[in-house]
């Protein structure tokens, strides 16, 4: 029997858990401009099912949440798209990847890769997921104009 793939291993570590928050660092290069990366920090947390917020503290203070029905930035209420949600995109941080829209490539030991079925209905490709200790470690998500947004999360917290 061969031991379990990452996002396996994923699942297996987070599954008794019902939420997290966990601290980041964005680092965004754009093709235009690869030696003028834009970096920011901050913390997201997740809720199951589907609940989560992005809190930027910097380059500018921002909260992206969502409660299950609403995306807001800040205070402001976005509507969705009828695209990939960004809870949909982002549920792989608990190991949750939707068939519908995502096929799982398994990479190394500790990565996989997360192709979009449809890129039309998505504002990136494909993420690139890196695990330490069984948690995602690093997550490289490549967009359609080849700009890279590498989001390195530390300090995982659970409860």
């Amino acid at each position: 029997m061969s031991p379990p793939n990452a996002i396996d291993r994923l699942r297996q570590e987070l599954r008794p858990h019902q939420s997290f928050q966990v601290d980041f660092k964005q680092l965004v290069t754009q093709d235009l401009f690869p030696d003028q990366p834009t970096t920011a920090t901050g913390s997201l947390s997740f809720h199951r099912p589907d609940h989560f917020k992005w809190v930027y503290r910097t380059p500018k203070p921002k909260v992206i949440s969502y409660d299950g029905k609403t995306l807001k930035v800040d205070s402001d209420v976005v509507p969705q798209s009828g695209g990939i949600s960004l809870e949909e995109s982002f549920a792989f941080l608990w190991g949750k990847v939707s068939s519908k829209y995502f096929i799982v490539q398994n990479l190394k030991t500790n990565s996989f890769r997360l192709r979009v079925k449809n890129p039309d209905k998505a504002n990136f490709k494909y993420i690139d997921a890196t695990l330490k200790n069984n948690r995602i470690k690093e997550a490289i998500v490549h967009d359609h104009l080849d700009g890279v947004s590498r989001l390195i999360f530390s300090n995982w917290r659970f409860r």
